[in-house]
């Protein structure tokens, strides 16, 4: 009996510890960091496109890794770095599917906070033959849920929330400047 009393508290004990000071204080990196709780991250989807109309990627990020700013026309966009697209491939054998990147372009991740995004919702013969519109506005500040889970065998689930974190996606003082000049230089 002392013996299971002993491993009950050692497992009380070791949880509190590990899950210690974990809170909506805590950073972002400490909670990806610590193997009992997930933030419900929403991520936003940038549609990166080549300037040469070469390449084009889809591109997911997490919502606390954009930034946002504000054109001269007061539009707000958002910005999630670069990303470097494929603009001309070799073919190595004698199908597609053997073909190697031979040169590459980087491009900036950017999206309006609220526009109109186009979705396939019918495919056929590896083509899409239908797509809706729908509008798509990506907040600036969310609460996002954070879960938990008993041990490191349990499944995250809707049911344990442990809390809720703010996120406010940061303003780039530069981004604007960045996308400007990346347009000069193409043009």
């Amino acid at each position: 009996m002392k013996t299971l009393l002993s491993c009950l508290l050692l497992a009380v004990v070791s949880l509190s510890v590990q899950a210690g000071g974990v809170g909506p204080d805590s950073s972002w990196a400490q909670l990806y960091q610590n193997t009992m709780y997930q933030p419900q991250m929403p991520t936003i989807v940038f549609h990166a496109r080549s300037q040469q109309s070469i390449g084009s990627k889809l591109v997911f990020k997490r919502a606390s890794n954009v930034s946002y700013f504000t054109t001269d026309d007061g539009k707000e966009w958002l910005y999630g770095g670069e990303t470097s697209l494929c603009t001309r491939y070799a073919v190595v054998a004698a199908t597609d599917d053997d073909r190697v990147c031979v040169a590459t372009e980087l491009v900036p991740l950017v999206t309006p906070v609220k526009h109109q995004a186009r979705f396939c919702t019918f495919r056929s013969d590896d083509d899409c033959q239908r797509y809706a519109e729908r509008t798509v506005e990506y907040p600036l500040g969310i609460q996002v849920p954070i879960m938990r889970r008993m041990s490191e065998s349990d499944s995250f689930t809707p049911v344990r929330v442990a809390f809720s974190k703010s996120l406010k996606i940061a303003e780039c003082s530069d981004c604007a400047a960045k996308l400007e000049s990346y347009i000069a230089e193409v043009m």
